[in-house]
């Protein structure tokens, strides 16, 4: 390996090449969570990256939005309509609203002021190791991008237990994880719901 004066004099040591970008990190996790599971310990940090939210201490009902990234443009399409939604979900008995990806605090900050620059009640909350969707067994690997992403999903709680998981097959697309599709589920009527649209809820809990 030959080095070579840099623009300041210093000794530049060429980076060694590889034929491909690093592999993403493996990340152990549990089988996906089911209705009836109780919901990771993990803190997840918020706004300033001081401020953490414990998700299994929540009482009532609660939803957790899951997303692959921030700012990648069909995850731009996902939260707003949670966002614009958020007084009819409380109208059906939910406390908050939580969106979560495995982006550090600041980006998922600044994501939610570019969504919501009006400001909105859903929360944004950062995974940054992957550690609480891992638990959840919602990891996957984005092969191209070579990186670990959340899959896109929603999840309603009942205080500490889950009652509803739907997870879409495509992370890419925006079906049974909809507002317009748990609104469906809450108001009971999910089948009127995949008549209309032909969206296919993975299942149907009681």
């Amino acid at each position: 390996m030959t080095t070579r004066l840099g623009r300041y004099g210093f000794a530049v040591v060429p980076e060694p090449r590889t034929s491909s970008p690093p592999a993403a990190p493996k990340i152990p996790q549990s089988a996906q969570i089911a209705p009836g599971s109780k919901i990771s310990a993990r803190r997840l940090a918020e706004g300033d990256a001081r401020t953490f939210r414990a998700l299994d201490g929540l009482v009532s009902r609660n939803i957790i939005v899951g997303v692959p990234a921030a700012f990648a443009p069909n995850c731009d399409a996902h939260p707003p309509g949670y966002i614009r939604n958020y007084e009819q979900f409380r109208a059906r008995g939910v406390s908050d609203i939580f969106v979560v990806a495995l982006n550090d605090a600041f980006v998922m900050d600044a994501w939610k002021r570019h969504l919501a620059p009006e400001g909105t009640a859903v929360h944004f909350v950062s995974d940054t190791d992957g550690s609480f969707v891992a638990d959840l067994g919602l990891l996957y690997h984005d092969a191209p991008l070579r990186s670990v992403r959340a899959k896109r999903f929603v999840i309603l709680m009942e205080d500490t237990q889950v009652q509803y998981v739907a997870v879409e097959d495509d992370p890419c697309a925006i079906t049974c994880t909809s507002a317009d599709a748990l609104l469906a589920y809450l108001d009971g009527r999910v089948g009127r719901y995949v008549r209309e649209t032909g969206v296919q809820f993975e299942a149907i809990p009681s």
